[in-house]
């Protein structure tokens, strides 16, 4: 298995296209608070767009703000 990981957020943003390069769509993928990595960020949507991108979107059907500048980090296990 194979690892792929970036800081996302910018505060303004919702969805992110996660551009991982695994060549798989049998991805797992999770999102820390970037500050302490202890905590994972729930809920958020993952759309697997292709077998080297995932969409993570902060957005879908929920009243949150976008997430502040680097706040969290994508980790995507393929």
């Amino acid at each position: 298995m194979r690892s792929y990981s970036e800081t996302i957020g910018d505060g303004t943003t919702k969805t992110f296209t996660i551009m991982h390069g695994l060549g798989t769509e049998d991805v797992i993928v999770a999102l820390y608070n970037d500050e302490s990595r202890l905590e994972t960020a729930d809920p958020f949507d993952v759309i697997v767009d292709s077998a080297d991108a995932v969409l993570i979107d902060f957005g879908a059907g929920l009243k949150r703000a976008a997430p502040d500048k680097d706040s969290y980090r994508v980790v995507v296990h393929g």
